[in-house]
């Protein structure tokens, strides 16, 4: 059975097959799965994304994320509609890189819905990770800001870190992996 939360793994087939993610197709049961997300408007229909949000393979990836040896159990709070997709980042435990543009070792998505939802994180090894999430509104795969360049869609990072004057240290946000569902929660800053 299948948590609230769903999750994608955000590349492409070939290498969701190469990481060993399993390709059956599992009903999610979500209320936003029957369609699944609607995109922005300036995504192009052919845009391999869209393939990645389907509820097919988002149960798919989510199902597979249960069998495996380390993975997180990511509570997101604070929901406050379904509207869109979440965008999760894994980072490293790497100070230096945290945040910065190309840090990610992983990227998933997860449909929301009001309330809490629960998503499956999994990570190749046990080790410190931290998790940075955005609710992707109107499905640009991008998070939108405001003039001042602060973000415009709900956001949160792991652990519940105080975000006061910018974001948190790494050292804040980690979570140590031991083995499978860790868990961890994040509450969406609105």
């Amino acid at each position: 059975m299948l948590p609230t939360g769903s999750l994608i793994r955000c590349v492409s087939l070939a290498c969701a097959l190469a990481l060993g993610l399993a390709p059956a197709l599992i009903a999610s049961g979500a209320a936003q799965a029957a369609a699944g997300p609607k995109p922005a408007k300036n995504i192009s229909p052919d845009d391999p994304g869209l393939k990645e949000i389907t509820p097919e393979a988002i149960a798919a990836v989510q199902a597979d994320c249960r069998t495996r040896p380390y993975s997180m159990l990511l509570t997101i709070r604070n929901v406050k509609d379904a509207k869109g997709i979440f965008t999760i980042d894994v980072q490293p435990d790497d100070p230096a890189r945290w945040l910065q543009k190309g840090s990610k070792i992983g990227r998933y998505r997860a449909l929301p819905e009001k309330g809490e939802v629960d998503v499956c994180i999994p990570v190749e090894k046990a080790g410190s990770y931290a998790l940075a999430l955005y609710q992707d509104k109107d499905v640009n795969f991008q998070m939108n800001k405001n003039f001042l360049g602060l973000p415009s869609e709900p956001y949160a990072v792991s652990r519940d870190p105080a975000m006061n004057f910018g974001m948190p240290d790494i050292e804040d946000s980690l979570v140590v992996v031991k083995g499978p569902l860790t868990p961890v929660r994040a509450t969406l800053h609105n």
